[in-house]
């Protein structure tokens, strides 16, 4: 039940280790892909990319890698590499976007895939972003990340790195769940985020769930149960049969929009973002209202 975002590759003599966007080390989670890393013919390089579980149609399938790094399993998993930040000596952070992926593309595609299968260059297309951005969405894709190909490499956002979602998507904070009415599991989950030191009430996500997530997801709530909720402003008939826990944990959620009074439409669950820390979710949900 596990969702990651971005991570970044350092390479160092031979030895290669994992980084979540937040800097958690998580190289022991992917035995297969640090092997293949500390195999690239380099002395020292540092590398952003994505780790993704392609479907059949080489999207990224969410699930697939909830499932394959909870059971400790990676040999499915493909790391899509996009930018080239360190090589050897050199720091590349100050050339143009397209100088530092011509790098990286030299590096990649000089091997053959079939003996590097969980690394991968990720793909470049240029032209309309409007145009390329209703494809993604017709074929039912998360979204695009439009950047500036002359960009120097900056930490953090700029507006010369966007991504854009074909429906929001957003972190938030699990202050308590429903239980299922089935008598095991999770029936919805109430969500919140940081604002002036305070969790806030943003709604409920009762969908996304297996039988078999919502039970595991349970256990995993469970132990942090608190009598008090920490949520401030549930409504009333939000908070029936709800069990209250501890703020400890960060989910992703997709939604379509917020009701007038402020709560998530359609909430579904995607996963629990062990590579985000509560305190840094402080974002109010996208202001889409309908």
């Amino acid at each position: 039940m596990v969702r990651v975002d971005s991570q970044s590759a350092s390479i160092d003599s031979g030895k290669a280790r994992l980084f979540t966007r937040n800097g958690y080390d998580w190289s022991e989670r992917f035995p297969a892909l640090i092997k293949e890393l500390g195999l690239l013919p380099l002395e020292r390089a540092y590398i952003d990319g994505e780790l993704c579980a392609p479907d059949e149609r080489g999207a990224s399938d969410f699930g697939a890698l909830q499932e394959s790094i909870g059971a400790g399993r990676d040999e499915a998993l493909i790391f899509y590499v996009f930018d080239l930040l360190i090589l050897n000596s050199k720091d590349l952070r100050r050339l143009p976007l397209t100088e530092r992926r011509a790098k990286l593309t030299t590096l990649i595609n000089g091997r053959r895939r079939k003996e590097w299968p969980h690394i991968q260059m990720s793909e470049a297309i240029e032209g309309d972003a409007a145009v390329f951005f209703r494809h993604a969405c017709k074929h039912k894709l998360e979204g695009i990340i439009s950047k500036k190909a002359g960009s120097r490499y900056v930490s953090g956002r700029t507006l010369n790195w966007v991504k854009v979602k074909c429906s929001p998507r957003q972190e938030f904070i699990i202050g308590g769940y429903i239980p299922s009415t089935t008598g095991r599991g999770v029936g919805s989950l109430l969500l919140g985020h940081y604002h002036g030191g305070f969790l806030v009430y943003d709604g409920r996500a009762g969908t996304g769930f297996t039988h078999k997530l919502s039970v595991e997801l349970e256990q995993v709530l469970k132990p942090l149960t608190v009598e008090k909720p920490i949520l401030q402003k549930v409504p009333r008939e939000h908070a029936k049969r709800a069990v209250w826990i501890e703020p400890e944990l960060v989910c992703e959620v997709q939604f379509t929009a917020r009701s007038a009074e402020g709560y998530l439409r359609q909430a579904s669950f995607k996963g629990l973002r062990q590579d985000i820390r509560p305190k840094d979710v402080t974002e109010a949900p996208v202001a889409l209202v309908s």
